[in-house]
Formats: structure tokens, sequence, C-alpha cells
């Protein structure tokens, strides 16, 4: 089965991209452990406190287009499942999951706070 990998971001983000020598550039797109909630087969990480990356199917560990390097400091977040649905809140957004996504069909719910 295919990972299916998720990208949130509120605001809608423009990236801009410089020139970067890639041998000189470290990155790493493994996530900081501590940013990491997992759920059943779902994998949520908080890059930010406006960006959640969601994986459902297994981890994927490269480097995105998005997000190179995903091992960054852990942004203050709280996380708890109560009656089958996970809550992930940060400062800016509010990710709810519902047991449906965590076994294998998609049904999350994104909002700012």
């Amino acid at each position: 089965m295919t990972p299916v990998l998720f990208l949130l971001a509120f605001p809608p983000l423009l990236l801009l991209c410089a020139p970067v020598s890639i041998a000189t550039w470290q990155y790493d797109p493994s996530p900081n452990p501590k940013s990491v909630v997992t759920a059943g087969k779902a994998r949520f990480t908080v890059l930010t406190d406006r960006i959640v990356r969601m994986e459902w199917g297994g981890p994927v560990d490269a480097a995105t287009w998005g997000i190179v390097n995903r091992n960054l400091p852990t942004p203050v977040f709280q996380h708890s499942v109560d009656r089958g649905m996970l809550t992930i809140t940060t400062k800016s957004l509010k990710v709810l999951s519902t047991r449906v996504f965590l076994q294998g069909t998609c049904c999350v719910i994104v909002y700012n706070c």
C-alpha cells in the first residue's frame, strides 16, 4: 500500500527559493521525535504552529519539495484522544481526526483557533 501524505499550512504560504549549493547545505528529512503523534496507521508531525504533516499507511522520512528539513525545534502543542477523536492543538490551528481516518479512511478537520 502506498502511503498517503498531506501537508497543512495556515495561512497559505508563499515559498521563496534561493539558489543553494546542495553540497554545503545540510538537512535531515527525519522528523523530530518530540514533534510526532502517532495513532493507528496515521502519523502527524507538528512542524510549526501553522504546519502539520499528516501521513497514513506508513511513515515516509524522505525529503519533499515543501519541507526538506523536518528535524526542527518542537513547537508548543497538545494532543489528546477522546472517544476515538484525536485532537492536536497549536496556538494557530486545531487538527481533529476521527477514528475513521486513523483506521484507513480520510476524515480530518482543520481550523484556525
